[in-house]
């Protein structure tokens, strides 16, 4: 590493992100607003150009129930007002222009940090996502487009059995909400045990799971990956030795995740055809000072007006997922 890579990491160390330059987007998390004063179910547009999350929320729901907020056009209002989505991160300029120099710094800290929290034999994750999905209502009638939200909790065990329970926090008005409970169904093998795997047998593990993905395709599947072992030192560190030698990818620069989190972004590009938005961008979000992976960003660059249903104006937020918690815990029904 040379003179000028290992300034710069110091300056990344130091960086104070109190500035005016990085958005703050609320200290309150948007599941924790404050519950309304009124019952009944309205609907806002989600503002752009703010410096918080709390204008994700706008929904009045019934008492006991979450606000969050959900963005609906209505087959009447079809190709009227551009469809507002939350703003779009931003970026102060990197302090670091290689990507693999940034990634395996990061990798060695991760590797450097204490196994998750709590004592047991079952590994315990909560995150947040957003989606920008199609609504349809209690009668199948089609509703438009929200930007839908869940909470997703897992609990595995070391043979990778376990528990996961997916609930829907903003349903459509007049369904209830999605929830689902059930086993733990893994798409691969379990691999090492999570808090005793060492960084070097995981980051090989990952790769024989992994093989031949293209960059974009490692990106895509870092919420599997990591979402299964998420807040294990371990694993971050094998992830990002494996994206370090990766190409394509760009340093966003510093900046703060939705849940207010201090973070270093990467990013890369994707094509999709057919999709909604046949070209995006992918960011993950990296603690600068402990190498653990805090959420991503999807951003659409460019959208199929006629597939969504209603103009959106790009680039757009179209999805991002939150790693909130993990710790180990007794039986696959405890919390920490």
């Amino acid at each position: 590493m040379n003179l000028r890579t290992k300034q710069a990491l110091r300056r990344l160390a130091a960086q104070d992100l109190a500035g005016r330059d990085v958005p703050e987007h609320g200290r309150r998390l948007p599941w924790e607003q404050p519950e309304p004063q009124s019952e009944g179910r309205s609907t806002a547009k989600i503002q752009r150009g703010t410096n918080r999350l709390g204008v994700l929320v706008a929904a009045a729901v019934a008492v006991g129930v979450l606000a969050v907020s959900m963005v609906m056009v209505n087959q009447s209002n079809l190709f009227a007002e551009p469809l507002e989505t939350p703003p779009l991160l931003s970026f102060r300029d990197p302090v670091e222009r290689d990507p693999a120099a940034l990634l395996l710094h990061l990798a060695a800290r991760a590797a450097s940090q204490p196994v998750p929290r709590g004592a047991g034999a079952v590994f315990y994750a909560d995150r947040r996502e957003w989606q920008f999905t199609t609504a349809f209502g209690a009668d199948s009638r089609y509703l438009g487009v929200e930007f839908s939200q869940y909470r997703q909790e897992i609990w595995r065990t070391a043979d990778g059995t376990g528990r996961s329970l997916r609930r829907e926090l903003n349903p459509p008005s007049g369904s209830r909400a999605i929830t689902m409970d059930g086993p733990l169904k893994l798409s691969t093998s379990p691999g090492p045990a999570v808090g005793s795997a060492d960084p070097e047998v995981l980051k090989q593990w990952f790769l024989k799971e992994g093989q031949g993905r293209t960059t974009a395709q490692w990106f895509e599947n870092i919420s599997r990956d990591w979402g299964l072992r998420a807040g294990e030192p371990a694993a971050a560190a094998a992830l990002l030795r494996i994206l370090a030698n990766q190409s394509g990818m760009t340093i966003d620069g510093m900046t703060t995740d939705r849940a207010g989190r201090r973070a270093v972004a990467v990013s890369t590009p994707t094509d999709r055809p057919g999709d909604w938005f046949p070209r995006q961008r992918q960011h993950l979000l990296i603690d600068p000072e402990t190498g653990l992976l805090l959420a991503t960003e999807l951003v659409g660059l460019a959208v199929d007006t006629d597939a969504v249903g209603a103009p959106v104006r790009t680039p757009a937020t179209i999805g991002f997922t939150l790693w909130l918690s993990s710790a180990l815990v007794p039986d696959t029904h405890s919390r920490p």
